[in-house]
């Protein structure tokens, strides 16, 4: 987490050379975007393992 903590912070700073209004967007935008795909992706990985259980308890 600090790792991926740091990459978002370090390109913000990065930001701040290139298009300084960009920064706050950005800096919200980059952990928003990536707690959705992953919950996303969880939901999905648990929706298959609970499918299969089904399945399993009616046979």
């Amino acid at each position: 987490m600090a790792a991926y903590v740091a990459t978002v912070l370090g390109r913000g700073a990065l930001e701040l050379t290139r298009d300084p209004p960009a920064v706050p967007t950005l800096l919200v935008v980059f952990p928003t975007m990536h707690a959705a795909w992953g919950l996303g992706f969880v939901r999905g990985i648990v929706k298959k393992v609970g499918a299969r259980d089904d399945s399993r308890a009616g046979a």
